[in-house]
């Protein structure tokens, strides 16, 4: 499969975006902001962007899909005191 995108999202208003993940069967991008604590997605073309968590990981870093069964692995990072 081969996709061919030439558009540009702009991540201006996010903090730290770190963690990107492409879903190709749905066309949609999902990344991770430390920063904000949040987890958002948006099609490919930047349209129908919306926040899937808010402030209930600590610190969300990485990010991989499994799209055929649907899941969303979160990486993140946990400081020890």
């Amino acid at each position: 499969m081969y996709f061919y995108c030439n558009s540009t999202i702009c991540l201006a208003d996010k903090e730290s975006p770190d963690g990107l993940a492409i879903d190709w069967i749905t066309e949609k991008l999902y990344w991770t902001d430390s920063g904000l604590k949040t987890i958002e997605v948006c099609q490919l073309d930047g349209k129908h962007r919306k926040v899937l968590y808010y402030d209930m990981i600590d610190a969300p870093r990485g990010i991989a899909l499994d799209p055929r069964n649907g899941y969303v692995l979160i990486c993140t990072i946990i400081t020890r005191i």
